[in-house]
């Protein structure tokens, strides 16, 4: 438990100083007096923790992020329907991002460069396949990946609006996905488009 709580101060300390010019060298991104560890030290906590670099901390906030949202909402969704408690797990997961009181424009703007995206796609699907997951979803057919693809949308979009909303409370990113989220009634002609699309490419 020691070396994991250790791996999260190290995440989230890269992630509070995340440079987009220096990212492949996580040292320059971290303050280890700051953390009581020994400069030689931290590199090799660095080395252990994070083989494959800046892309294995973003993988780690995200099991950070989700092991919060499974606590914070495992009681609360049992009386609620599909829709709600996507809805639901949305909010949390956004109010839980906002407590990390991380800068997170410039993560974005590293997330989307083109040569980012194949890795930036396949976290947003574990993003969106724990929230599935969270709201019981036990497809195992097509509808298993054309429902995540849908709130893959969903919620990159969504993230978007809401790390840029300057507006009290965030309302207006709020409004903003309540509204994708109602748009989902329309999930059948989406996922039929999405299988004849899958269908012309052999898939």
């Amino acid at each position: 438990m020691k070396e994991k709580n250790l791996k999260d101060k190290f995440t989230r300390e890269i992630l509070k100083n995340f440079d987009s010019l220096n990212y492949k060298n996580l040292s320059k991104m971290v303050e280890c007096k700051k953390l009581g560890i020994e400069p030689e030290q931290c590199s090799r906590y660095l080395s252990s923790f994070f083989p494959k670099g800046i892309n294995d901390v973003f993988l780690n906030f995200n099991e950070i992020i989700r092991l919060k949202l499974h606590d914070l909402t495992k009681l609360k969704l049992k009386k609620l329907s599909v829709s709600e408690k996507i809805k639901f797990l949305l909010f949390s997961r956004l109010e839980i991002l906002e407590k990390e009181k991380i800068n997170f424009k410039p993560l974005l703007r590293y997330l989307i460069l083109p040569q980012n995206l194949l890795f930036t796609n396949k976290l947003l699907f574990k993003v969106c396949d724990e929230i599935w997951f969270l709201a019981g979803d036990k497809s195992l057919d097509f509808n298993y990946y054309s429902k995540r693809i849908i709130l893959m949308n969903i919620y990159s979009t969504g993230l978007i609006y809401w790390v840029f909303d300057k507006s009290p409370k965030k309302i207006k990113s709020n409004e903003f996905i309540s509204k994708q989220i109602k748009n989902v009634s329309k999930i059948g002609k989406f996922k039929y488009w999405v299988k004849n699309i899958f269908g012309k490419l052999g898939l």
